[in-house]
């Protein structure tokens, strides 16, 4: 039996030390992930935006610098997901345009190829900082069997200018 979301038991349990059945860690020096979107009649049910995009040409790329992933699967059926990176973009490809190229960037003015690695309990007991962050872009996601799921990101210096995302 899991404590109510959002309680102090809540951010205790999740926050655990338990053993885990599996964990990985991913990491890329450069990493590119072009998206696109499947067409509106590919799934059964209709979620009701699909009228924004057009599958034939809209894509959206997302790259990252120095890029690390961790993903934790517990005994307990916990999954904690935490992402640390130096730098990342959001690039609408709809448009055809050299103007306002990036949706969203964020850039460290300290380049290193060592990244820190992910604290997998970032975001839990959040207070605003008064410095900040020595990370340009962190994550975390915590999903607990009672289908709770907790985002929590974190992002320093965005650069940020969209129309129509």
């Amino acid at each position: 039996d899991w404590p109510e979301y959002g309680t102090d038991g809540y951010v205790n349990r999740i926050s655990e030390n338990v053993n885990k059945n599996i964990q990985m860690l991913l990491s890329f020096s450069r990493l590119s992930w072009q998206c696109s979107f499947d067409v509106s009649e590919y799934f059964s049910r209709d979620v009701g935006c699909r009228f924004m995009l057009n599958s034939e040409s809209d894509e959206i790329c997302f790259e990252a610098d120095v890029f690390l992933l961790q993903v934790e699967f517990r005994i307990d059926n916990v999954m904690k997901v935490g992402c640390t990176s130096q730098g990342f973009s959001v690039r609408d490809l709809r448009w055809d345009s050299d103007f306002f190229q990036d949706c969203f960037r964020v850039t460290s003015s300290k380049r290193s190829d060592s990244m820190k690695m992910p604290d997998m309990n970032w975001g839990l007991n959040f207070t605003i900082p008064n410095e900040p962050s020595k990370v340009p872009l962190q994550f975390t996601v915590f999903m607990s069997p009672d289908r709770y799921c907790m985002v929590n990101i974190g992002i320093c210096h965005l650069d940020s200018c969209s129309t129509d995302l």
